[in-house]
């Protein structure tokens, strides 16, 4: 079925995915690995490096999980490299926190999200 097959296709892009980490990104961020999980869902988890404490509060990582969801949902709609999660209709969650071991919130993106983006 086209379920089953677009799972095999998301454990594939997981376990590619997982080839390249832990990576960093732009020094603040590194994502440490991702697992498949049911419905077409990927989930990411990453590190943010909090070198003086100040994303470990509650007001900080609210707008850190709203500007890193933008930019998730920026790059699925653009990025080449994302064009097999997206064509499956992929839904992506990055569970991040902090090196000091503050969690931020899991950021969700939905097809719906990264199919609108203008």
């Amino acid at each position: 079925t086209q379920c089953k097959h677009n799972q095999q296709k998301l454990e594939q892009a997981v376990k590619e995915f997982n080839k390249s980490c832990p990576m960093e990104m732009g020094g603040i961020i590194r994502l440490d690995k991702a697992e498949a999980l049911p419905d077409n869902t990927m989930k990411m988890y990453a590190t943010l490096f909090d070198n003086d404490g100040t994303y470990s509060t509650e007001t900080t990582a609210e707008m850190i999980r709203k500007s890193v969801g933008a930019q998730m949902v920026r790059g699925m709609a653009t990025s080449p490299e994302m064009k097999d999660l997206k064509d499956m209709s992929a839904t992506l969650i990055l569970s991040l926190k902090t090196d000091k071991g503050y969690q931020i919130q899991d950021i969700v993106v939905t097809a719906e999200e990264y199919n609108n983006f203008q």
